[in-house]
């Protein structure tokens, strides 16, 4: 089985993982870390709001290595989990542009 993850937010990525969520007929993990870390876009290593970003990243890590099957990130931005996942994943990359 195949467990989505849907981002919330204002972004037309997480508007995209809504949609699909709408369509598809699998289970769901909601998360809105793509939005909460791209506020810190920026911010210093070493900030009260790098350290809680990690933990924040942790969280999402421990919840999504509970579920079983393959899990499918629905935009490139997540694909800093896969090396930490213990099960197979998808990622969606958008926007792919030749430069030749």
């Amino acid at each position: 089985m195949v467990t989505l993850v849907v981002t919330k937010g204002a972004g037309s990525m997480d508007f995209y993982a809504e949609k699909l969520a709408e369509k598809l007929d699998v289970p769901k993990v909601y998360t809105d870390i793509y939005q909460r870390i791209a506020q810190r876009f920026n911010t210093s290593w070493f900030s009260l709001g790098a350290l809680r970003a990690i933990g924040e990243d942790w969280h999402l890590l421990r919840r999504l290595n509970r579920l079983d099957g393959i899990i499918h990130l629905p935009n490139q931005h997540l694909g800093r989990y896969g090396f930490f996942l213990k099960t197979p994943y998808i990622i969606t990359v958008h926007d792919l542009i030749s430069t030749s």
